[in-house]
């Protein structure tokens, strides 16, 4: 499977038979821009039975491997520990509030299965770096380095280009400290490159058991981006986090444009639509502490586009006293 290849790196991701065409445009995508050079195999997981209209145009997309696998139930369904009456009245709740997904009983499946069991499936067992594609996603930036390889040589755990600010209904109640205070900072799942060895770990096992059984995935409305962002603060070093400045990506309502004049050249993004510097993004302050440079690589290229602007504006007014 990994003939020729640097490193035992797999896309994966979860998908049901109404999400083909998302998927077959996401799939699209990502071999545009990066796989086509390289052929890494794509995992596809769905909790349902998976047609055979699915299959044919999913790897009509790639020339890379492409493995469907069946997602075991057990570890799908609500778990037994799960009081059904209670995780019914507290989705209500969540709904009443108008909470995003809080009556969705399909969302925090895949939140549970995304943070605690996905690593474990057959399929993925000799995979050594995951890249999550969801569908509806879009990548807007070809890549001209492995980014799989780039996890591997540097000896980086997770790798993100997405943040967001979530309310506390999302995230464990008890990560609170005495004064209640805690940002809701959290790395957005829907893209991430994850070293397996860090979630196989026994580390990380025991601090998923942990939250799992206080059945939260269900009675709150905990995902997976908040499970893998408060593992990563609690058992990694912050040279152990990547973020992926090259990333032209897309999804949901969120979006990273490169700041850069190395990487946006090749880029088809809009900068001025990237979600970095929104309210509900904390991208910049989790950058001052993993990743430095880039904050001073985004400040020059801010500087150098402002200069150009106002040479071209300057000029712009200048223009009709010239002919005059």
């Amino acid at each position: 499977m990994w003939r020729n290849l640097p490193v035992k790196g797999a896309f994966y991701m979860i998908a049901e038979n109404s999400d083909l065409q998302s998927a077959r445009a996401s799939m699209r995508s990502v071999e545009d821009r990066f796989n086509h050079q390289f052929g890494y195999p794509w995992v596809i997981l769905s909790s349902r039975y998976i047609s055979p209209e699915f299959r044919k145009y999913i790897t009509m997309i790639t020339d890379a491997p492409v493995y469907f696998g069946k997602i075991d139930l057990e570890a799908w369904v609500q778990p037994h520990w799960v009081s059904t009456d209670l995780a019914e009245m507290a989705m209500q709740a969540l709904d009443a509030r108008g909470i995003r997904y809080g009556s969705s009983l399909s969302f925090r499946q895949r939140a549970r299965y995304h943070a605690g069991f996905y690593f474990h499936h057959p399929l993925m067992q000799n995979v050594d770096y995951s890249w999550r594609v969801e569908p509806g996603s879009y990548y807007s930036c070809d890549l001209m380095d492995d980014p799989f390889f780039h996890m591997k040589s540097h000896n980086k755990t997770v790798g993100f280009v997405l943040t967001v600010l979530h309310g506390s209904e999302t995230i464990m109640m008890w990560s609170f400290n005495a004064d209640a205070s805690y940002n809701f900072c959290h790395i957005q799942s829907s893209f991430q490159i994850i070293n397996m060895a860090f979630l196989r770990s026994s580390q990380y096992m025991r601090y998923f058991n942990f939250i799992d059984s206080s059945g939260g995935f269900f009675y709150e409305r905990w995902d997976e981006g908040t499970v893998l962002t408060m593992a990563a603060s609690l058992f990694l070093r912050k040279n152990e986090v990547q973020f992926f400045n090259q990333m032209g990506f897309e999804h949901g309502g969120l979006s990273h444009c490169p700041m850069s004049s190395q990487y946006y050249p090749r880029c088809s993004c809009d900068i001025v639509a990237t979600t970095d510097f929104n309210m509900d993004s904390c991208t910049l302050n989790l950058l001052q502490l993993v990743s430095p440079d880039t904050i001073d690589e985004i400040a020059q290229y801010t500087r150098t586009r402002l200069k150009n602007y106002e040479a071209r504006w300057t000029d712009s007014l200048l223009q009709p006293l010239d002919r005059a």
